[in-house]
């Protein structure tokens, strides 16, 4: 009738029915195959099935990166001395190109291979509050491990509460209005 296909022709109970449904479509060619696997505790079998579905992801981003961290300070308080006092009338563009020779000694730039990240839909609604949520979450999680104080792990669950339901607000609010501004079923279930 639609052209639908069921895939587990093995039984997938214990007493030889078959419970588990695996339902495609043929001509879509992203069904590659579907198997009945045994001896689970439980009396339904595992059904694995397999699809060949490809999943654009963003290319990558290069970013120059410094270890700031690294930084011996008394060595590179030294040389930035050094350099500056050397500098007779120094012009701004004098000071920055000073200013990065001593940084490029101390903290040489990397190339660093980042994966761009697209924020979720919903996360716009409340990315300041989250945010400072998720700031106080790891905080009391620090405080937490650190102290090991039930007071503090109180506190910790509290910020995770805390978090979870701004998350849950805010994808709320987002998918009701998605829904609500549906004009059509057809758009509605798309």
């Amino acid at each position: 009738m639609y052209n639908l296909q069921q895939t587990v022709v093995q039984s997938t109970h214990r007493q030889g029915h078959v419970l588990d449904w695996v339902i495609v479509r043929p001509d879509e060619g992203i069904h590659q195959s579907t198997q009945v696997s045994d001896g689970l505790e439980s009396d339904h079998r595992c059904v694995l099935v397999q699809f060949d579905v490809s999943v654009s992801r963003p290319p990558p981003v290069h970013r120059l990166v410094r270890n700031i961290r690294g930084i011996d300070r008394v060595a590179f308080k030294r040389d930035l001395e050094a350099e500056l006092c050397s500098l007779v009338n120094p012009s701004a563009d004098q000071y920055n190109a000073t200013l990065r020779s001593v940084l490029d000694k101390h903290a040489p730039a990397a190339k660093r291979k980042v994966t761009n990240r697209v924020s979720s839909p919903w996360f716009s609604l409340v990315s300041e509050e989250l945010l400072q949520a998720k700031r106080s979450r790891r905080q009391a999680e620090r405080q937490w491990r650190a102290s090991g104080l039930v007071v503090h792990k109180e506190l910790y669950k509290k910020a995770k509460h805390c978090v979870t339901r701004i998350v849950m607000k805010a994808k709320s609010l987002f998918y009701n209005c998605k829904i609500s501004s549906a004009s059509s079923t057809k758009e509605l279930y798309s």
